[in-house]
């Protein structure tokens, strides 16, 4: 599987839990999806052998952290919480600004 074809169907899963969170996560949680993907993403690398698909959205991390402002090793979702009032905030936050990430990439 190509990195093309993984992003593809890494977005359309994404969209899936946006649309349905408690079929996929139980609730609106970023700490719950964030958990989600990492087992999704991890699966895919075992499945598939390549590093590549151990990286979420490549450069989303540093976009995060530079719209932020952060200097820290924090990650993305950890982010995105501590700038939101509770895990559903977040869970909408890290929707909006991935969009705007992917706008921006394109």
């Amino acid at each position: 599987m190509n990195e093309r074809i993984f992003m593809n169907e890494l977005t359309e899963l994404l969209k899936m839990v946006k649309n349905k969170p408690g079929m996929y996560i139980g609730k609106k949680s970023l700490t719950r999806l964030r958990a989600f993907l990492d087992g999704y993403i991890y699966a895919m690398y075992r499945l598939n052998g390549n590093q590549e698909y151990l990286c979420f959205i490549p450069g989303f991390q540093d976009w995060i952290a530079d719209r932020y402002e952060i200097k820290s090793t924090h990650g993305w979702s950890e982010i995105i919480n501590f700038f939101s009032q509770d895990e559903g905030e977040a869970f909408d936050t890290f929707y909006e600004l991935l969009d705007e990430y992917l706008s921006e990439k394109d």
